[in-house]
Order: C-alpha cells, then structure tokens, then sequence
C-alpha cells in the first residue's frame, strides 16, 4: 500500500487533475473533499469522460466541390473538438470521478485486497480506517509485495 497518497480535490478543474497524474507518472489518484476521501479518479473515468472523434478524408483526385466539401466538413469536426477541449476545460474532478470506489479496510490482508481487485476488475483500492484514507493500494503494489 502507499500510505498518504498523491490527492486531488473534488472541485479541482480536470485539466489541473490530468497534470498531477502526469506529472506524478500515475494512474488515479483518491478524491478529497474537506478532507474526507469522496471517490476515485483514474484513467478508466478519464477515458469514458473524453469522447473520441475520427478526422480525415480519404479522397482520391479530388473534384473542387470535393475538397471544399471536405473543408466544410473539417470545419464541422474542428468545431465539434473545440467544445469538447471546453466541456474538459471547464468540468471539474467531481463531475468525472468515480463517486462510490470499492475501497479496503485498512487491516485487510494483501491477498484480500488483490482478490477484491481482481473480482472487480479495478486497479486503485483506497484504504479507508476510522473513515480516513490512509492509503492507496495498486497493481503495482501488489506486484511490489510479491517481490
């Protein structure tokens, strides 16, 4: 377990979250809330937040009304990336987190906290004692305590 992980506030923009992961070289981070753990949020939310688009065109010796027609539509697409860049610009942890994680108790024996990872198909466990978050348990936690 790493004990007093790396944090983000709930209302931190997402944009300030994605650095601290980044930065860090993580992959989630527990959410805190006036000091109280409040959720989870990890590449698998940051993923299902971000919608993906398809640019390009495929256009083999293209007629005038060919290539502006791909320019109109490239411009559809630019505008369509552009309010998503602002929906992630101004959304904040708490609109992306996970509200409700699996978490451990905090005297809960190693090979419990990977079968409840593994049965649940997650990869942060925070681990909660007295209902404070004391630490955070990852794969590669447990990969580190087989070692």
């Amino acid at each position: 377990m790493t004990k007093n992980p790396i944090t983000v506030e709930a209302d931190d923009h997402i944009l300030d979250a994605v650095k601290v992961l980044r930065e860090n070289k993580i992959n989630g981070v527990p959410v805190m809330k006036d000091g109280k753990f409040v959720g989870l949020l990890t590449n698998e939310e940051l993923l299902d937040f971000m919608e993906v688009h398809e640019f390009g065109r495929q256009l083999l010796l293209p007629a005038p009304l060919d290539v502006m027609e791909a320019v109109i539509n490239y411009q559809a697409e630019l505008t369509e990336v552009e309010k998503e860049f602002e929906r992630m610009k101004n959304s904040k942890v708490k609109d992306v987190m996970e509200q409700n994680p699996i978490t451990a108790e905090g005297d809960m024996h190693v090979s419990e906290a990977a079968d409840v990872m593994t049965e649940n198909h997650i990869t942060h466990l925070p681990v909660i004692k007295n209902d404070k978050l004391v630490g955070l348990v990852t794969r590669s936690d447990l990969l580190k305590s087989l070692i």
